[in-house]
């Protein structure tokens, strides 16, 4: 099985976001973050279809647990079906390292918190390759984050704790940041699995996460 794609410094195609099995109240058509020739992070979005929402927090974390704001952006207003808002935001001091991103959608209507998906940015000369699983438990998609160093085919391969092969796969990745989901972990066994990846010139990343049932 392929990945559905992967994308280049955080970049994602345009889609509406599910929260809970739900379409958010304002209608996040894309989430992107960008490593700028400065060093710093532009991150931008657009939404549709804007009903009682009062703004966005923006968040910044290096471990995905603890997570900071780092600004807030007003809505533009109640805009309607077909007509787009553009929100735009400059991180001056990425952290070194890795970055993480997301926005925490503010509604006037209900209390209800509500996330988009998150954006990895990695920073600095001397980055290594990394390998993060984001997040684990995986329960509906795996989700993967490989920095490289350089552009390079590798071997993806994914197996459960009985040591038996679940995923197969060569990936085209790119230098920088990217991004792989993989839909077909939905239909796994619940339990932990392991994964490796390797490059022709005998490097290798591995992770483990744990697959919980929907």
């Amino acid at each position: 099985a392929n990945a559905t794609g992967y994308y280049s410094n955080g970049e994602v195609e345009d889609y509406r976001v599910l929260v809970d099995d739900y379409v958010l109240e304002a209608q996040l058509l894309s989430f992107q973050a960008v490593l700028n020739a400065s060093g710093k992070v532009n991150l931008n979005w657009q939404t549709t279809n804007e009903q009682n929402l009062a703004g966005f927090s923006i968040e910044r974390s290096n471990d995905g647990i603890n997570w900071n704001a780092i600004g807030y952006a007003n809505a533009k207003g109640n805009n309607g079906l077909g007509e787009i808002n553009e929100y735009l935001f400059e991180d001056l001091s990425p952290l070194q390292g890795k970055s993480m991103y997301r926005l925490k959608i503010v509604n006037l209507a209900t209390p209800q918190v509500e996330y988009s998906a998150i954006r990895i940015i990695y920073t600095g000369k001397d980055m290594v390759p990394v390998l993060d699983i984001m997040p684990n438990p995986v329960k509906e998609k795996l989700s993967l984050y490989i920095y490289r160093n350089n552009n390079e085919t590798v071997q993806l391969d994914i197996t459960d704790a009985s040591g038996r092969s679940m995923l197969k796969s060569q990936l085209q990745l790119t230098t920088g940041a990217n991004q792989l989901e993989f839909r077909e972990a939905a239909s796994w066994p619940a339990g932990n699995y392991f994964i490796s990846i390797s490059s022709r010139d005998g490097e290798k990343l591995s992770g483990k996460f744990l697959k919980v049932r929907q």
